[in-house]
């Protein structure tokens, strides 16, 4: 199941130096099947805050849990396997 929380209308943005950070939208996911292996060309900053499961990303597995925090870069293949026995949860927030 997948929430996403409009934020076309707030305009968010930001700068770090010289750089200029816009956020295209934010999402709540509950991981009840896995999400497949997919790339886009925004970073997707991704916190999970229950359940646990694996990421696969570049041909790389780290383990996920509650309290995890990461970023996928542009055009960084990535996977997420969720734990059925306990699946995962997280807020995700993509970043051009």
């Amino acid at each position: 199941m997948w929430k996403e929380i409009d934020v076309s209308k707030m305009n968010i943005a930001f700068r770090m130096d010289d750089l200029q950070v816009t956020v295209l939208n934010a999402n709540r996911m509950e991981f009840r099947e896995s999400f497949p292996k997919h790339l886009h060309s925004f970073y997707e900053l991704h916190y999970i805050f229950a359940g646990s499961g694996t990421l696969l990303c570049q041909g790389e597995r780290y383990p996920l849990s509650a309290g995890t925090l990461y970023l996928n870069g542009r055009n960084s293949s990535h996977e997420q396997l969720t734990n059925p026995d306990d699946p995962m949860m997280e807020y995700s927030v993509a970043l051009d």
